[in-house]
């Protein structure tokens, strides 16, 4: 094969027009990217204002845990520093032979209304029901209901909620 003059030199401009144009590309990229980013690439962020954290008095807390033969027994008393207090007596109760157990709570709020609530969680062949009914502070009275069940072959489960409205939500 015989070379001319002219084919020698088209490898080497070939080549340095491929790096001209490289370089040209690499040289608009960040220009290319600031403009698919918007505008907001241009000015520096802003400070979102914050909520301020609602402003709480301090409370002392103190829990009492007692156990028992099949379950156990706390109380909680709540004091604000002007003396106010809240309390929460629960009772748990554990019948492993039944497969169910039962919590009960009676509350007293800050300003002395009275809240009280009862659960009883039964177990299932393949999952659990769980029955909540009580009385707000308010007076107003609840009924919620939990069904659970299970497919472990499929390893799915399914949970159905009734919250006393009638729309299972």
């Amino acid at each position: 094969m015989i070379r001319t003059l002219s084919q020698t030199r088209r490898i080497p401009a070939a080549a340095a027009v491929a790096g001209a144009v490289l370089a040209l590309l690499a040289m608009q990229a960040p220009m290319v990217d600031a403009r698919e980013r918007g505008a907001a690439a241009q000015r520096p962020a802003r400070a979102m204002p914050q909520r301020p954290a609602p402003v709480r008095p301090p409370v002392t807390r103190t829990t009492e845990t007692q156990r028992t033969d099949n379950g156990f027994v706390r109380n909680t008393t709540l004091t604000r520093p002007d003396g106010a207090t809240a309390t929460r007596n629960t009772t748990v109760t554990v019948d492993k032979e039944a497969g169910t157990r039962t919590r009960a709570s009676e509350m007293t709020t800050f300003d002395g209304r009275n809240a009280n609530s009862t659960t009883v969680t039964t177990r299932t062949e393949n999952g659990f029901t769980r029955e909540t009914s009580g009385t707000r502070p308010n007076g107003e009275t609840f009924e919620r209901s939990v069904t659970r069940e299970c497919d472990r072959a499929a390893g799915k489960c399914t949970t159905t909620v009734d919250n006393g409205r009638g729309n299972g939500g």
